[in-house]
């Protein structure tokens, strides 16, 4: 079975889009995620063959009552183990891998637009084949990558939270001999001028992501006002 690992933090003000944050303050910019979380979730719900477990930063239990609300009730939460992102999610993959899931892919939650279309495609080249597939965003990073079975390259000295991550990660498959798919990019969300990009997105079409479009109205209303 398809196993799917969600790496989130618990949304409260201050520990979560602390870029965005900067410029619509804690309160706001925690709105919002809890909205991407919620949107997330959306599309995660009821899909056939696929077992979802969120992986919290952070304790996973009374520790992260909103992600409990918002992931479901019967959705397993896990603790992000100790370490730099790379550490993390090697763990997590090694866990599921070893409790018999496969194939194996994370996503984060910061793509508000993601579509089923995209996990599908995820998974898809790696059972057609490839040992890892990548879902990119144009930042330089990727949201989300999956694995046919466990492979230690993609979370091994990567310069995490920089616009190499992707470029370092397939430098270091490719030497390792692993065959690569690369998906069509995504955006992610994390600056003003991205939730200027993604309100624009979602004005066309509030269906993508319909959640995140009613905070993005809210909030706009809210400043229109003060």
């Amino acid at each position: 079975m398809r196993t799917l690992l969600v790496f989130a933090r618990e949304p409260r003000p201050g520990r979560v889009k602390s870029r965005l944050a900067a410029s619509l303050g804690a309160e706001a910019s925690c709105r919002l995620y809890r909205a991407f979380v919620h949107d997330l979730s959306r599309v995660l719900r009821c899909r056939p063959g696929l077992a979802v477990e969120w992986w919290i930063e952070g304790e996973a239990g009374a520790e992260a009552p909103s992600i409990r609300e918002l992931a479901g009730a019967h959705v397993p939460l896990y603790s992000q183990p100790e370490g730099d992102l790379g550490r993390k999610m090697g763990a997590a993959f090694e866990d599921a891998f070893a409790r018999g899931g496969g194939p194996v892919a994370v996503v984060g939650t910061d793509c508000p637009l993601l579509r089923p279309a995209d996990l599908e495609n995820l998974f898809s080249a790696v059972e057609s084949g490839c040992d890892v597939s990548i879902l990119p965003v144009e930042d330089g990073g990727y949201f989300g990558l999956a694995l046919r079975r466990f492979v230690p390259e993609p979370f091994e000295a990567i310069p995490w939270s920089t616009g190499q991550v992707l470029e370092a990660t397939l430098a270091a498959l490719r030497r390792a001999g692993r065959t690569v798919r690369v998906l069509p990019q995504l955006y992610d969300v994390d600056t003003a001028a991205d939730l200027e990009r993604l309100a624009g997105d979602l004005a066309a079409d509030p269906a993508r992501a319909p959640e995140t479009a009613r905070v993005l109205l809210a909030l706009a209303g809210a400043a229109r006002d003060s």
